[in-house]
């Protein structure tokens, strides 16, 4: 399930991914931020962000289920509610 009326935003630096798919996330759940303050919620550092950094978006009044381990049926359900879902690939080792 595609979700509509979900804008692309290109990554700024070759390291900061999450950064650009959390900035996705929050414009197409109307919730005003700037690049700049996702950075620093985030604490992103010049190597990347560490997944589980999104628990600090739960101060913007957002719900953040993390899950480290799982299949596609995990996010069916968000899915199907038209809520957007950033999935961790796992990069090194």
């Amino acid at each position: 399930m595609l979700l509509s009326s979900f804008k692309h935003k290109q990554q700024r630096l070759e390291s900061d991914c999450l950064v650009a798919c959390v900035e996705m996330v929050l414009e197409y759940l109307h919730v005003p931020i700037t690049y700049t303050q996702i950075v620093k919620r985030l604490r992103a550092e010049s190597f990347g962000t560490p997944f589980g950094n999104t628990r600090f978006l739960t101060a913007l009044g957002l719900t953040v289920t993390i899950e480290y381990e799982g299949t596609v049926e995990i996010f069916e359900p968000y899915l199907a509610m038209g809520l957007p879902v950033i999935v961790n690939v796992k990069t090194i080792g």
